[in-house]
């Protein structure tokens, strides 16, 4: 009876965890679309390190996430973010003696 209700619950943490990301190596066509650039840009941005790449001989693989989290790390900050960071720096630095 035990056994039968701990593999219904492992069967239901099972269904609610989101599946794993897969890392799936794209080309430079796919790259462009997900980037929004053309492929000079691509290359020279992939070349100068600016974007997260891997060369094979002559070809050049993107992963997909890493583009994403690339493009995410650009994101601009909010003005209410920034105020949010203030006060949290305020409140840390003031206390009481």
């Amino acid at each position: 009876m035990i056994a039968q209700e701990l593999k219904e619950l492992r069967e239901m943490v099972a269904v609610l965890q989101p599946p794993k990301p897969t890392r799936r190596p794209i080309l430079i066509d796919e790259a462009c679309k997900i980037l929004g650039k053309a492929k000079p840009t691509v290359y020279t941005l992939s070349r100068l390190g600016e974007i997260p790449s891997c060369r094979q001989g002559r070809k050049v693989y993107f992963y997909e996430d890493e583009l994403l989290e690339y493009i995410n790390s650009g994101k601009v900050t909010t003005a209410r973010e920034i105020r949010e960071t203030a006060e949290q720096a305020l409140y840390k630095g003031t206390r009481r003696r």
